[in-house]
């Protein structure tokens, strides 16, 4: 069933959404370099890095809130 899926991928289109979730990632790491720039803290790159890692761990781990709003 997954290899029937990937043989009917528009590979163009997969390759189209992937450049603008990276761009969406620099663009917030610019955003938060713009807010700390008086403070002359972290580089781009760092930022960068810092934001893909905290996304990550939000969609491995999930929100701590989302297990007490129900409660």
């Amino acid at each position: 069933m997954a290899a029937a899926a990937l043989a009917r991928l528009d590979w163009p289109w997969l390759l189209l959404s992937l450049v603008m979730v990276a761009a969406t990632y620099y663009g917030r790491a610019l955003r938060w370099a713009v807010f700390l720039k008086p403070l002359k803290l972290p580089t781009i790159r760092n930022l960068l890095f810092r934001h893909c890692h905290r996304v990550r761990r939000r969609h491995l781990f999930g929100r701590p809130g989302e297990l007490v709003r129900p409660i």
